[in-house]
C-alpha cells in the first residue's frame, strides 16, 4: 500500500470502513470491523 497520500471518501463514510480495508490489505480475512458497512478503495 502506497504511503504518504490522502484517501478521499464520500461524506458520512464510516472510519471503520477504512480500517477494514487496511486490515484486508494486510491479509486479515474479515468481512466486518466495528460498525463498517463496506470497504474503501485504497488503490
Amino acid at each position: 500500500m502506497k504511503t504518504g497520500r490522502h484517501i478521499q471518501t464520500p461524506e458520512q463514510t464510516q472510519h471503520s470502513n477504512f480500517l477494514l480495508s487496511v486490515l484486508q490489505k494486510m491479509g486479515v480475512e474479515r468481512d466486518r470491523f466495528g460498525m463498517s458497512t463496506g470497504i474503501v478503495d485504497l488503490s
